[in-house]
Formats: C-alpha cells, structure tokens, sequence
C-alpha cells in the first residue's frame, strides 16, 4: 500500500534521484531542457524543503518512495484577479507504479494543503509533446487557459 506524506529532510537524497530521473525523461522529450545534475537535483529539493511557500509531497510504498510531487504558492501579477495561486511544478511516479491512482493522490493531498493556504486557484505547466501528462491533467479537471509560443532565433 502506497502512503503520502510530506517530504522528511532523510529523504532528500532519494527524492533527488527521482527528481533526475523526471529531468532526464524532459531531455529526452525536448532538446532545449538541460536536465540536471544528481547534485542539482539535490540542492534542489534542499532549497525548497525549506521554503515556507512550497511542498514536497512524496508517495511511499513501505520503504521506499516511488513518487513525489512539487506543490508551491507564487503572488499573482498585479492584473490577475486571486492574490494567490497554487502551482504544482513537478510530479513523477516510477514506472512500475503507474496506473494505480498514485499521481491522482499526490495530486488531491496538494489541493489539501492549498486549501489549508486559502489557495483557489492552481496551475499546471506541461510540455506540448508530454501526451500522457496532458492527459492525466485533464483527467484530474484542469483546462487549458493559456499557450506558451516559443520561436528560436
């Protein structure tokens, strides 16, 4: 039985490696990502561990973690109408723990913690090319708002 918790600092290192693993699939996806280093990836998850604005969320089966979820609150511009917006900026479960609603529960214990913030809104953010991640982001409700258009010059 798979469990979610919020980040202990113990497990930094091993949430890191899968952090790596979730760059390493977008360097593949598009070549314009760097993808991180494992020591990048680390200071990473140091540096928001500590952050009173963000939340690692990790999903565990006995011992060890296969999935985590990066959940953040971010100030709006000043024309947007909520002063706040939740954002969840990464998630990932390993392979083989797919399709067995681990993502979607990662997902609803963030809009917890939202909610506990008095966040109403959250935004996603999921590359064009990342089919399976569109999905699951349509499926867990969200719509599409905007579009990013990038040209290489």
């Amino acid at each position: 039985m798979v469990k979610i918790t919020s980040l202990q600092k113990k497990d930094l290192k091993e949430v890191a490696f899968l952090v790596k693993k979730l760059d390493d699939f977008h360097q593949k996806l598009d070549s314009s990502y760097k993808g991180g280093t494992f020591k990048e990836c680390f200071f990473y998850c140091k540096e928001l561990f500590h952050k009173r604005n963000a939340k690692i969320f990790v999903a565990r089966d006995q011992k060890r973690i296969v999935g985590f979820l990066v959940a953040m609150i971010k100030k709006t511009k000043y024309f947007f109408k909520p002063l706040l917006v939740g954002k969840i900026s990464r998630i990932f479960v390993e392979e083989n723990f797919r399709q067995k609603k681990i993502g979607e529960k990662l997902v609803e214990k963030a809009f917890e913690w939202f909610k506990k913030k008095k966040v109403k809104f959250v935004e996603v953010l999921c590359h064009s090319k990342n089919k399976n991640g569109l999905n699951f982001w349509k499926k867990m409700g969200f719509v599409e708002f905007a579009k990013k258009l990038e040209k290489k010059i």
